[in-house]
C-alpha cells in the first residue's frame, strides 16, 4: 500500500495535510465536549444556575456547527484523493496490462486482471478515503479520551484500563485469524470470474461436447469456496464489534458504580463522573473504530499486494 500511495498520491498531498487536520480539530472538540457537559452539570444544574446551562448549551450548539463543517471539509478531501487515485491507478493498470506479453498476461490470467482492475482498486480506494478520514481521529480521540479521563481519577482509570487491555486482546486473535483469510477471498473471486469467462467464451463447444454438466460443477465448487472463505472471514471480523460493545458497556457499568461511591464519599462530583463516562466511552468506541479500520487496510494491503504484481510485470 505505501508503494501504490508514494506513486499515485503525490497530485492530492493536499488532500492527504488538509483532511487529517480538519479531523485533528474534531478531536479537540470531541474532548472538549465532556468537560463542557461537567461544568454544565456542576456549576448550572447542581447550582440550579440557568443561564450558565444556557451558556454552556450555546458553546456546545456552536462546537457542533462548526464540526459539521469541519467534516464537510474532510469529506471533500477524501473524496477528492480516493476517486483521484482510483482512477490513475485503473489507468496504470489498463496502460500496462496492454503492454504485457502475451505469456505474461496469461500467467495472470484475464479474469484476475479484471478483478485486479475492479474489486482490488475499489478496496484500495476505500482504504484511502477511510485513511484521509479516520485514520487520525480515531486513533488520536482514543488517546486524548484516556489521558483526560486518566486525569479526572487514576483509580477509576485502573478500572478502565482493564476495559482497553480486553478489546486489545481481541483485536489481536481476530486480526491473526482474518489477515490470512483477506487474501484468500481475492484468490476465491479471481477463480470465480475465470471459471465464468471460460464457460461463457466457450459456450458452443461445451454444449457441442456435452460438458455442460461439468462446467457446472466446476463453477459450484468454486462459489462454495469462495463462500466459505467470505463467511469464515465475515464470522471473525462479525466477533469484534460485539465483545468490544460488550466489554465497553461492562466498563461504563464498573465506572458508574465506583464513581458513585467516590461521589457519596465526597470525593469526586457528579460533572466529574459524567465527563469519565464520557470519556470511556470515547476511547472505547475509538478503539473498535480503530479495529474495524485495521480490518480495512488488511484487505487493502492483500490487493495493493496483487495490483502491484501486475504493474511490476
Amino acid at each position: 500500500m505505501p508503494e501504490l500511495l508514494r506513486r499515485f498520491a503525490i497530485p492530492y498531498r493536499t488532500a492527504f495535510i488538509i483532511g487529517p487536520l480538519t479531523k485533528l480539530i474534531e478531536v479537540l472538540f470531541d474532548l472538549a465536549t465532556p468537560l463542557v457537559i461537567a461544568h454544565m452539570v456542576d456549576a448550572g444544574i447542581a447550582a440550579g444556575d440557568v443561564s450558565s446551562v444556557l451558556r454552556d448549551g450555546a458553546l456546545l450548539a456552536v462546537m457542533a456547527l462548526v464540526a459539521i463543517l469541519i467534516v464537510l471539509i474532510c469529506q471533500k478531501m477524501a473524496a477528492r484523493a480516493s476517486m483521484g487515485i482510483g482512477t490513475a491507478l485503473r489507468g496504470a493498470l489498463y496502460r500496462h496490462i496492454n503492454r504485457l506479453s502475451c505469456e505474461d498476461a496469461e500467467a495472470f490470467g484475464t479474469p484476475s486482471l479484471v478483478t485486479r482492475c475492479t474489486s482490488d482498486v475499489n478496496q484500495i480506494q476505500l482504504a484511502v478515503a477511510l485513511a484521509i478520514r479516520q485514520l487520525v481521529r480515531w486513533p488520536f480521540l482514543a488517546a486524548g479520551s484516556v489521558i483526560a479521563a486518566m486525569l479526572i481519577d487514576v483509580r477509576l482509570g485502573a478500572a478502565f484500563l482493564v476495559a482497553i487491555v480486553l478489546v486489545a486482546a481481541a483485536f489481536f486473535v481476530v486480526m491473526r485469524r482474518s489477515i490470512p483469510l483477506f487474501v484468500r477471498v481475492q484468490e476465491g473471486l479471481d477463480a470465480v470470474a475465470r471459471i465464468v469467462r471460460e464457460g461463457l467464451s466457450g459456450a458452443r463447444v461445451v454444449r457441442a461436447l456435452g460438458r455442460g454438466g461439468y462446467e457446472r460443477e466446476r463453477l459450484v465448487r468454486a462459489v462454495d469456496a469462495q463462500v466459505e472463505s467470505s463467511i469464515e472471514v465475515g464470522a471473525w471480523s462479525s466477533t469484534l464489534n460485539p465483545v468490544t460493545l460488550l466489554v465497553m458497556n461492562l466498563a461504563v457499568c464498573a465506572v458508574l458504580a465506583l464513581g458513585g461511591i467516590r461521589v457519596d464519599a465526597g470525593e469526586l462530583t457528579q460533572g466529574d463522573v459524567v465527563a469519565f463516562v464520557n470519556y470511556a466511552t470515547q476511547a472505547l468506541l475509538s478503539i473498535v473504530y480503530v479495529a474495524n479500520l485495521a480490518i480495512v487496510f488488511n484487505k487493502a494491503q492483500a490487493s495493493a499486494r496483487r495490483v502491484i504484481e501486475v504493474l511490476d510485470a
